[in-house]
Formats: C-alpha cells, structure tokens, sequence
C-alpha cells in the first residue's frame, strides 16, 4: 500500500519502526529504495531538507520537478536493525534504482553505525553529549554534525542549546561564544575554515558553482555568497574583479565562453547561444568581450 505525506504523518506509530521504504513517483514509477531505524523520522528529513531548498540530491530534484503531492511512500519490509544494510543493497538492485531507474544516486551499504549511535529517532542522553564533546573538539558544525547523525539540523542547534538533552553550562557558553563569533567560528556557520579555503581554490581553477555546491551538499547560493568573500570574510582573501564577479554570478566557465564565442563565430546567433548558456545575449556578449576579444 502506498502512502501520501499526509497518511504519514496520521500513521506515526505506524512507521517509527526500523525497515526499508519505497519512495514512488507515481507520474512515471521512478522510484527511491531508503532504510532507517526509524522510517517516520526519515522521512520526516528528507521533505525537510527539501524544503530548505536542497537540491543535491536526484529525489530532491524530482520532488521539484514534479511535485510532492505525485510521491507518495511504500514500506517494504520492517526488519531488525542489524540487517538494514543488506536489505538496502537487495532492493536497490531488485528494483533497478540505481543507474537504472530510479532515484538512488549509491548501490546501498554506506550506512556505518546503524543502531542507537546513528539514525535515532529520540537521540540518547549518551548521544547528545557526545555531539557536545565532537562540537567542542574538532571542525565539526551543525550541518555536518546533522548530516552524520542524519536529523536536521534544528535538532543539533537544540542540543547545543539545551533546548533538548539538558547540559545548561554547555548552552551558557555555547551561546557566549556564538555571540562574539562569525563565519566558520559560528556553530551556526555552514563550513569550517579547510571547507572555505577549499570551496575559494575550486572556483578559482574554474569549477562550476552547482558542482562545487554537489561536492559540498550545498545550495549554488551558498557558494557563491563563499567566493564572492561575502560571507566567511578573510581580509587577506584576495578579492574578485569585476569580471571575475560577472562570470562567478552567471556560473559560466572561462572554457565555455571561448566555446560560445567560437560558435558565434560559425554563426550561431546570440539568443540560440543564450539558450544553451543560461546568460542573456547582453551578458554573453560582455563576457565574450572580457575574456576572448
């Protein structure tokens, strides 16, 4: 049986059970084989990293492409959580789901530490102070330490703050600290410092910003905002020229410019050029005239 969002969300006990579910497009039956130990609360994260406007990931894109209400969720099996991992693997090849048709971007089996250390759906005690102790000791910042116990990241932020799991000297200075903080010293910050220098030096050998922003689990935005020096400021960071500026907000490579120029040159007009480019004719000609003429 398959279920919409809304029958989900009535259905909770239901579904806060380990097992394998089936996410179904059902405009064209492209499917998404995912596992958890507790399905509801996974579910429960992926509409919300959807909705925060993550695009990353092939079912994100498919959500946006097609619409919500055309999904809905089938469970296939509920099972113990020591066999998850193999589970996952059978029914992503069963079904073809990845590089086949389907929405699954991996063949299944990456998860590690399934069991009380991972995918909780009410983190332990045990847990949430050793989410405190990673903060405090090491790069990590909400996003990542969200992503690696796989909650959203409201629930991190709660923990840091004592909201959940109660630590209230911990949330004192934590809170202290947010406020005399910026850019990768923020627990609120999206990267550390190796992550900024890295996201600056790939841009500026000419990798394209949704790339990057892949590599990153990031919104093109984000990126942008990183190499444009607007956020995570470094003043020794060399700042961009103005056409280095217009070619980082249109997203356009060096190479493709020549490309364009190229074809135009062949006789390809300027709106065909604008089509296959995303820029407007006025911007291509601008960027052909910075780079190329």
């Amino acid at each position: 049986m398959n279920y919409n969002w809304a029958e989900i969300k009535a259905k909770k006990d239901k579904f806060s059970n380990s097992g394998v579910y089936c996410i179904v497009n059902e405009i064209n039956n492209k499917k998404y084989i995912g596992i958890s130990i507790n399905i509801y609360n996974r579910i429960y994260e992926h509409l919300s990293r959807y909705k925060k406007g993550n695009r990353n990931y092939a079912i994100y894109l498919a959500f946006n492409k097609y619409g919500l209400n055309n999904f809905k969720v089938k469970i296939l099996e509920f099972c113990m959580k020591e066999k998850l991992v193999d589970k996952e693997k059978h029914y992503i090849e069963k079904f073809n789901t990845y590089k086949g048709i389907g929405y699954n971007m991996t063949p299944g089996g990456e998860i590690t530490g399934v069991g009380e250390d991972a995918i909780s759906a009410v983190l332990s005690q045990s847990i949430a102070d050793k989410i405190r102790k990673e903060y405090n000791n090491s790069e990590e910042n909400i996003y990542t330490l969200a992503e690696k116990y796989e909650v959203g990241h409201c629930t991190i932020n709660d923990i840091l703050n004592s909201v959940r799991y109660m630590d209230s000297q911990f949330a004192k200075n934590y809170k202290r600290n947010k406020n005399k903080t910026n850019g990768s010293n923020n627990g609120n910050s999206c990267f550390n410092k190796r992550q900024v220098k890295e996201i600056r030096k790939l841009y500026k050998q000419g990798i394209k910003q949704n790339i990057i922003a892949d590599k990153f689990d990031t919104t093109p935005a984000n990126i942008n905002s990183v190499c444009l020096n607007q956020t995570y400021y470094n003043e020794n960071y060399k700042p961009l020229t103005t056409k280095e500026k217009r070619l980082l907000k249109n997203d356009i490579t060096i190479k493709e410019i020549e490309m364009v120029a190229e074809k135009h040159n062949k006789g390809e007009s300027w709106l065909s050029l604008s089509k296959e480019y995303n820029p407007s004719r006025k911007t291509l000609k601008k960027l052909v005239n910075d780079y190329v003429v």
